[in-house]
């Protein structure tokens, strides 16, 4: 467990050094997890300049052009010049979005001498999040193998089949929740008129409540990725803040109702 989380802090770091500003902002996570691999696969498999010969801060300062291009690639790793992170070097833009097309180009090459064999694959379609979560009650090695020993795995939508049956568990008990809430909500608004508006008010809070759980739990627990994360991420944020409305709404018309029924029991 403690190589597992210290893996996961590493990563965190690396992701540091792509410049995300770019990506949209509620695939972000996902997106920077997945670039961050796919860039280490590039250079497991690349051979990388001697370290004495990339430029260090003090050189860079006295360059015309702050940036630096890994020899013999299209990698580049440039200032940032405006923004939270102005003055850092990171990898440019650019190429966090030709990433991609990079690893599709090398994927098939072996990998240098010392390389991590194996890491796309465990990183991608191991159940690392899954892992985390039920570390104190499922022992590691049920769930996980090193990464060097990955299983070939049958995939969906590039969504190994174990991360398929999470989603449909994870729906399936929301869809519950939020069944059993509006039952709930037509027992109370049938046994008490005068508050039978905020009855209907448990209808959307139930869906408020499971959009974000729902959206959290498949990106940091199951790590959907690629299109399938965005399809899903994006349906659930849409529903929340159409939900949200919905909610509003029902606020609303519940406190008119309140000051009319107050109003008549008044006169």
């Amino acid at each position: 467990m403690a190589t597992l989380k210290e893996s996961q802090h590493f990563q965190k770091s690396a992701e540091r050094a792509l410049d995300l500003s770019e990506l949209p902002p509620a695939t972000v996570d996902e997106t920077a997890r997945r670039l961050m691999v796919q860039l280490k696969e590039v250079l497991d498999r690349i051979e990388l300049a001697p370290i004495e010969s990339i430029p260090d801060a003090q050189i860079m300062a006295k360059s015309e052009f702050k940036s630096w291009v890994i020899p013999n690639t299209e990698i580049r790793i440039q200032r940032v010049e405006k923004g939270a992170r102005a003055g850092e070097y990171l990898f440019t833009s650019d190429t966090v979005e030709r990433l991609p097309a990079f690893y599709a180009t090398v994927k098939n090459r072996p990998y240098q001498a010392n390389a991590s064999v194996g890491w796309y694959d465990f990183v991608t379609y191991s159940p690392t999040g899954v892992a985390l979560v039920l570390n104190n009650i499922v022992p590691l090695r049920w769930l996980l193998t090193t990464p060097d020993k990955q299983p070939t795995r049958a995939t969906f939508l590039d969504q190994p089949a174990w991360r398929w049956l999470g989603i449909v568990i994870i729906l399936a008990v929301g869809f519950i929740f939020v069944r059993l809430c509006f039952r709930l909500s037509h027992y109370w608004r049938s046994r008490a008129d005068s508050s039978e508006q905020w009855a209907d008010l448990l209808r959307p809070l139930s869906l408020v409540i499971v959009t974000p759980i729902t959206a959290l739990i498949f990106g940091e627990v199951l790590r959907i990725s690629s299109s399938a994360y965005q399809v899903f991420t994006l349906s659930l944020w849409t529903l929340f803040y159409l939900v949200l409305t919905w909610t509003v709404w029902v606020i609303g018309g519940a406190n008119r109702d309140q000051c009319d029924y107050s109003g008549t029991f008044a006169g």
